[in-house]
Protein backbone atom coordinates (compact mmCIF):
# COMPACT_ATOMS: atom_id res chain seq x y z
CA UNK A 1 0.00 0.00 0.00
CA UNK A 2 1.59 3.62 -0.91
CA UNK A 3 1.96 6.38 1.40
CA UNK A 4 -0.86 8.25 -0.21
CA UNK A 5 -3.26 5.44 0.37
CA UNK A 6 -2.43 5.23 3.45
CA UNK A 7 -3.36 8.85 4.48
CA UNK A 8 -6.53 8.69 2.94
CA UNK A 9 -7.47 5.35 5.13
CA UNK A 10 -6.10 7.69 8.57
CA UNK A 11 -7.80 10.60 7.24
CA UNK A 12 -11.42 8.20 5.96
CA UNK A 13 -10.78 6.44 9.81
CA UNK A 14 -10.93 9.86 11.37
CA UNK A 15 -13.72 10.90 9.33
CA UNK A 16 -15.81 8.27 10.13
CA UNK A 17 -15.65 8.42 14.03
CA UNK A 18 -16.61 12.52 13.33
CA UNK A 19 -19.45 11.21 11.05
CA UNK A 20 -21.14 9.78 14.40
CA UNK A 21 -20.92 12.93 15.88
CA UNK A 22 -21.92 15.27 12.83
CA UNK A 23 -24.78 13.40 11.85
CA UNK A 24 -26.96 16.02 9.47
CA UNK A 25 -25.41 18.16 7.18
CA UNK A 26 -27.00 20.84 4.96
CA UNK A 27 -24.77 21.90 1.82
CA UNK A 28 -26.06 24.87 0.61
CA UNK A 29 -24.64 26.13 -3.14
CA UNK A 30 -26.52 27.62 -6.09
CA UNK A 31 -23.32 26.70 -7.84
CA UNK A 32 -24.63 22.68 -9.00
CA UNK A 33 -21.59 21.37 -9.66
CA UNK A 34 -19.69 22.75 -6.16
CA UNK A 35 -22.54 21.70 -4.25
CA UNK A 36 -22.73 18.05 -5.30
CA UNK A 37 -18.93 17.78 -5.30
CA UNK A 38 -18.73 18.66 -1.28
CA UNK A 39 -21.87 16.12 -1.03
CA UNK A 40 -19.24 13.30 -2.86
CA UNK A 41 -16.22 14.44 -0.87
CA UNK A 42 -17.96 14.48 2.43
CA UNK A 43 -19.71 10.74 1.70
CA UNK A 44 -16.57 9.13 0.76
CA UNK A 45 -15.58 10.23 4.06
CA UNK A 46 -18.40 8.40 5.54
CA UNK A 47 -20.90 11.17 6.58
CA UNK A 48 -24.20 9.50 5.34
CA UNK A 49 -27.01 12.19 5.97
CA UNK A 50 -26.54 15.13 3.59
CA UNK A 51 -28.93 17.19 2.14
CA UNK A 52 -27.94 19.32 -0.90
CA UNK A 53 -29.46 22.15 -1.99
CA UNK A 54 -28.98 24.51 -4.95
CA UNK A 55 -31.46 27.40 -3.63
CA UNK A 56 -31.57 29.39 -0.12
CA UNK A 57 -35.07 29.40 -0.70
CA UNK A 58 -35.07 25.15 -0.32
CA UNK A 59 -33.27 25.14 2.84
CA UNK A 60 -35.83 27.90 4.55
CA UNK A 61 -38.71 25.20 3.94
CA UNK A 62 -36.34 22.55 5.17
CA UNK A 63 -35.05 23.99 7.93
CA UNK A 64 -38.53 23.85 9.43
CA UNK A 65 -39.59 19.93 9.62
CA UNK A 66 -35.55 18.86 9.96
CA UNK A 67 -32.82 19.64 12.13
CA UNK A 68 -28.75 19.77 10.76
CA UNK A 69 -25.46 19.57 12.90
CA UNK A 70 -23.08 21.37 10.20
CA UNK A 71 -24.20 23.78 7.40
CA UNK A 72 -21.67 24.40 3.99
CA UNK A 73 -23.32 27.73 2.83
CA UNK A 74 -22.67 29.81 -0.31
CA UNK A 75 -22.33 33.60 0.42
CA UNK A 76 -23.73 34.63 -3.01
CA UNK A 77 -26.97 32.98 -4.02
CA UNK A 78 -29.54 34.59 -6.08
CA UNK A 79 -32.54 35.76 -3.68
CA UNK A 80 -31.81 34.83 -0.54
CA UNK A 81 -27.81 35.30 0.24
CA UNK A 82 -25.82 33.34 2.36
CA UNK A 83 -25.43 35.95 5.14
CA UNK A 84 -28.99 35.97 4.99
CA UNK A 85 -29.55 32.27 5.76
CA UNK A 86 -27.48 32.10 8.22
CA UNK A 87 -29.42 35.15 10.30
CA UNK A 88 -32.32 33.22 9.94
CA UNK A 89 -30.73 29.79 11.11
CA UNK A 90 -29.09 31.50 13.98
CA UNK A 91 -32.33 32.71 14.87
CA UNK A 92 -33.96 29.25 15.02
CA UNK A 93 -33.59 27.39 18.74
CA UNK A 94 -32.61 23.80 17.49
CA UNK A 95 -29.52 25.49 15.63
CA UNK A 96 -28.00 26.82 18.76
CA UNK A 97 -25.53 23.79 18.73
CA UNK A 98 -24.77 23.68 14.98
CA UNK A 99 -21.56 25.11 13.32
CA UNK A 100 -21.68 26.60 9.82
CA UNK A 101 -19.26 27.11 7.25
CA UNK A 102 -19.48 30.03 4.97
CA UNK A 103 -17.81 29.61 1.00
CA UNK A 104 -16.90 32.34 -0.89
CA UNK A 105 -14.46 33.24 -3.63
CA UNK A 106 -12.56 35.78 -1.35
CA UNK A 107 -12.57 36.76 2.20
CA UNK A 108 -14.00 39.70 2.99
CA UNK A 109 -14.66 42.48 5.62
CA UNK A 110 -18.21 41.20 5.54
CA UNK A 111 -17.16 37.21 5.63
CA UNK A 112 -15.01 38.33 8.83
CA UNK A 113 -17.85 39.97 10.61
CA UNK A 114 -19.96 37.07 9.73
CA UNK A 115 -17.75 34.45 11.14
CA UNK A 116 -16.79 37.02 14.00
CA UNK A 117 -20.07 36.49 15.34
CA UNK A 118 -19.71 32.91 16.60
CA UNK A 119 -16.79 30.69 17.16
CA UNK A 120 -19.02 28.04 15.54
CA UNK A 121 -18.96 29.45 11.90
CA UNK A 122 -15.94 29.06 9.72
CA UNK A 123 -14.97 29.89 6.40
CA UNK A 124 -13.74 27.80 3.36
CA UNK A 125 -12.42 30.13 0.43
CA UNK A 126 -13.18 29.09 -3.17
CA UNK A 127 -11.84 27.28 -5.29
CA UNK A 128 -11.22 24.01 -2.65
CA UNK A 129 -10.35 20.52 -2.87
CA UNK A 130 -11.16 17.52 -0.42
CA UNK A 131 -7.95 18.39 1.71
CA UNK A 132 -9.29 21.87 2.31
CA UNK A 133 -12.80 20.65 3.86
CA UNK A 134 -11.08 17.80 5.65
CA UNK A 135 -9.02 20.54 7.35
CA UNK A 136 -11.63 23.02 8.05
CA UNK A 137 -13.44 19.12 9.67
CA UNK A 138 -10.62 18.64 11.33
CA UNK A 139 -11.00 22.18 13.41
CA UNK A 140 -14.56 21.75 13.91
CA UNK A 141 -14.37 18.52 15.68
CA UNK A 142 -11.29 19.28 17.67
CA UNK A 143 -14.08 21.86 19.17
CA UNK A 144 -16.23 19.37 19.58
CA UNK A 145 -13.75 16.64 21.90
Amino acid sequence: MTKTSLSFLTRKKKMNIAATIVEKINDIDDEINIADNIAKILRVYGFKNVDVNYSSVEVLDKIKNKSFDLFFIDLLMPKIRGNELIDKISQTKKFKKSYIILMSGSYTDEIETIISFSKKYFFLKKPFNSDDIIQILNKIFRKLQ
